[in-house]
């Protein structure tokens, strides 16, 4: 997480990978949710993004050949870019 409100994932040379657009918003955390939702929570109470994964308990986060997703075993729900 950034101090601007962007999670990023960054190429170790440098650079982004993909950054999540939350410019200048109060993200206080970034979590997976039990139901498979990735989000990112406001400081203010709610969310701000989503993966839109919800019915996938048994879902992760991964960073997985160049971009991060969730995914259900080998099934992809969810990735950037």
């Amino acid at each position: 997480m950034q101090y601007d409100g962007n999670l990023c994932l960054n190429y170790s040379a440098g650079g982004y990978v993909y950054c999540t657009g939350t410019f200048g918003q109060p993200i206080a955390s970034a979590r997976m949710e039990p139901g498979g939702n990735f989000c990112l929570e406001l400081s203010t109470g709610g969310t701000t993004m989503c993966s839109n994964t919800l019915g996938h308990p048994n879902a992760v986060l991964l960073v997985k050949n160049g971009s991060f997703g969730v995914y259900d075993g080998e099934i992809s729900l969810w990735s950037r870019p």
